[in-house]
């Protein structure tokens, strides 16, 4: 058996020309997959780099994928402009509910002038006879509050039959309204004279005496408007302790009776004649 022959390592071994030295190759070491190195279906950051919290996620999510002050920033400015709606919002309705409460403050407190139904009223004696009556009609402040201006008038008259509905409880004279102050809880009076032989002729002919009369005034308050008070009544059952009412030494009574006719009990925009009256008073 022959035996090997030893390879000369000092000698270079011949390459016939046709043939090129192989290159020698480098294989590329693929990186495993992070399906692979973790086993799970979800994708995981490398270690190194900080887990996003749940704030950023959800930042993310709204907004689009941008840096993270970029989204405080956004959200900053929803927070503002939510916030700033809402103190509007919160601003109107405090103002709603003020005007609502200074409404209320005023109506339970503001001077409230009513015709008050307790008529006094006195004779006026000449060559020792009682000539003409005369009646104080008052203005009762039911209010809290004293008005700060009152102009009034009063009105009376004999009639041999009932009003007509169709009166216009027009003033008697052209003088000027009666002025007032009327505290709270206070009354004011206007006097008003008739003959006697009118009154007289009230429970002897069956005939019919009416009063009638306006006051306008305001209250307290700053940018309420005008008042105005409107009434009108009858005296009925009127009676005397003598024979001869004309007696100085008579005494009288009566009873008021707000039945007339039309649209004369009334207050504020409700009368019909509310400008007219108003414009009277503080022309």
């Amino acid at each position: 058996m022959d035996k090997p022959e030893p390879k000369n390592e000092g000698q270079h071994t011949k390459v016939h020309p046709s043939e090129k030295p192989a290159k020698p190759t480098i294989e590329a070491v693929k990186n495993p997959s992070p399906q692979e190195n973790s086993g799970r279906g979800d994708t995981e950051r490398p270690q190194n780099q900080k887990q996003p919290s749940k704030i950023d996620r959800f930042l993310e999510k709204v907004f689009g994928e941008s840096s993270r002050s970029n989204h405080v920033i956004t959200l900053a400015t929803i927070v503002i402009a939510i916030s700033t709606c809402a103190y509007t919002v919160y601003a109107i309705r405090l103002y709603f509910i003020e005007q609502r409460v200074n409404e209320i403050a005023v109506g339970t407190q503001r001077a409230f002038v009513n015709f008050s139904s307790t008529l006094n009223g006195g004779g006026i004696v000449s060559q020792g006879k009682t000539v003409r009556m005369v009646f104080e009609v008052g203005w009762e402040n039911s209010g809290t509050t004293p008005t700060k201006v009152a102009l009034g008038k009063a009105n009376i008259q004999a009639w041999s039959t009932d009003l007509p509905r169709s009166f216009d409880y027009r003033d008697l004279d052209d003088s000027r309204p009666s002025p007032a102050v009327i505290g709270p809880k206070a009354t004011a009076r206007i006097p008003v004279a008739i003959p006697i032989d009118d009154l007289i002729d009230v429970p002897r002919k069956g005939h019919h005496l009416f009063l009638w009369g306006w006051m306008s005034y305001r209250d307290i308050f700053e940018g309420t408007p005008p008042r105005l008070t409107e009434f009108c009544a009858e005296i009925t059952n009127i009676r005397s302790d003598k024979e001869d009412m004309t007696d100085p030494a008579a005494r009288f009574l009566w009873n008021v009776v707000s039945s007339c006719p039309g649209y004369h009990n009334c207050y504020d925009e409700d009368c019909k004649d509310y400008q007219a009256r108003i414009k009277q008073a503080f022309p």
